[in-house]
């Protein structure tokens, strides 16, 4: 993002390696392994992966814990085990999709226009129009994100 942020054209070999490793450390497992092969996905498509993604887990996870507490509900120390168990893994969900999710959600707001067309695109996909309606709603839709990660 900072290269392309400054239009700085470093050397491509050094690209590469600052790109991957700038996954590892956002922790972007998407980034690791391309959807794209797989299925053909567009930036908006993307977006709802990595922001509905963790919250199904978390999902899932409190059922687990609803579940095991209720077989469980004579035992306050197996209750007390399985409610420390499952917030320690919810806040390493969400420590883990913070940095990769908040990055996805800011992306949707990074528009410009290119050349003599004053149309703005979605710099990271520039497929998409941002100011068509469809865009416009996934905009409505980043901005309810917002409230839900970085804040």
């Amino acid at each position: 993002e900072f290269q392309a942020t400054l239009n700085i054209n470093y050397p491509p070999i050094f690209s590469e390696f600052s790109s991957f490793m700038g996954k590892i450390v956002n922790l972007e497992f998407f980034g690791l392994v391309s959807l794209g092969c797989l299925v053909p996905l567009n930036f908006h498509e993307k977006l709802l992966i990595y922001t509905l993604l963790p919250i199904g887990v978390s999902v899932i996870l409190l059922l687990y814990c609803l579940a095991r507490i209720k077989m469980h509900s004579g035992d306050s120390a197996l209750v007390k085990k399985t409610i420390n168990g499952c917030c320690t893994i919810f806040f390493s969900i969400t420590y883990i999709a913070f940095a990769s999710v908040s990055t996805i959600i800011f992306l949707t707001f990074k528009c410009a226009s290119y050349g003599d067309d004053d149309t703005q695109y979605l710099v990271i996909d520039k497929s998409i129009k941002c100011d068509g309606n469809r865009h416009k709603m996934f905009k409505s839709y980043a901005i309810l994100m917002i409230l839900v990660y970085p804040v």
